[in-house]
């Protein structure tokens, strides 16, 4: 909590919100990686607490709180069910779907699209470099997860430098 309200200068309920980020990232990231699951027991509370704290949230209130869990949940699990049936085989997990639900709810639609896309992006990367390091093909299946609650976390204290990099990359 002290953490977050220093190190990122937060006000403090966005200091709890991003404690809660960093408590949660350990067991998602473990679990992810050596069952394929994004534990319910940390997703759950999670949304419970974001809401929670979006009610004391000047930055972040209720209604856009409650649309960025039902937004990037809902975009992520209509994704994930066309690339299934172009696939012809499981594209993503649901575990994946309520993690970014969460995440929305913590940052709102805007934070969990940046999120999504960082973490693709990087999951790419790390996963094309753990498949030639490993010797695994590429139909083996990977954790998305972990990279979506790691990129969560820089998202959700620098989002708009990040989008700002971003344009001023392209632009």
């Amino acid at each position: 909590f002290y953490a977050g309200y220093v190190w990122g200068g937060q006000d403090v309920v966005r200091s709890l919100a991003l404690s809660w980020l960093v408590v949660a990232a350990l067991p998602i990231c473990v679990v992810d990686f050596k069952h394929y699951l994004i534990p319910d027991g940390v997703v759950f509370p999670g949304m419970g607490i974001g809401l929670l704290l979006s009610f004391f949230s000047e930055s972040l209130p209720f209604t856009t709180a409650l649309a960025g869990g039902a937004l990037s949940a809902g975009g992520l699990y209509l994704f994930g069910a066309l690339s299934s049936r172009v696939l012809k085989k499981e594209a993503l997990g649901f575990g994946d779907v309520k993690l970014l639900g969460m995440l929305g709810v913590f940052m709102g639609p805007s934070g969990a699209y940046v999120t999504l896309i960082c973490a693709a992006f990087i999951g790419l990367i790390g996963t094309v470099g753990i498949r030639i390091i490993k010797g695994r093909n590429f139909n083996t299946p990977l954790p998305f997860g972990p990279y979506i609650i790691l990129t969560a976390l820089p998202v959700f204290l620098w989002e708009n430098e990040i989008i700002k990099g971003y344009f001023d990359l392209v632009m």
